[in-house]
């Protein structure tokens, strides 16, 4: 399993992928910190899950997720806010996001929602 985690804080990515890998098995990570190299990793990586933070660097979120859904619309994208826009979350899901989870108070429901994800999809752990 392939998992993309695009997010701002280095912090931020170290904990989740400590997270993930603590639940599920077989995981390779890759991140990045703005639209550029997340879309570049998206060609590169064909990933099964997207964990992305609403405010990425180059503020281009909702057409970074509606590329992922359109080059592979089973791609699992985790939209992660800290401050709620509701415009921008309600584009989000038009767009296709997956699962909307505040980025302090739900992060640690990310780990739970990609290993049920990879039953779904036929990836055992």
């Amino acid at each position: 399993m392939v998992v993309i985690i695009l997010d701002n804080s280095p912090l931020i990515v170290e904990r989740l992928i400590d997270l993930i890998a603590e639940t599920n098995r077989g995981v390779t990570f890759h991140h990045a910190d703005r639209y550029n190299t997340g879309m570049a990793l998206l060609k590169e990586c064909s990933p099964d899950v997207v964990v992305m933070d609403l405010k990425l660097s180059g503020n281009n979120v909702v057409k970074l997720l509606k590329q992922i859904k359109e080059y592979n619309n089973k791609t699992v994208v985790i939209i992660l806010y800290s401050v709620k826009d509701e415009q921008e979350l309600e584009q989000c899901k038009t767009q296709g996001a997956d699962y909307i989870l505040d980025k302090y108070n739900e992060f640690e429901k990310i780990p739970a929602i990609i290993s049920s994800r990879t039953i779904k999809i036929g990836i055992t752990n």
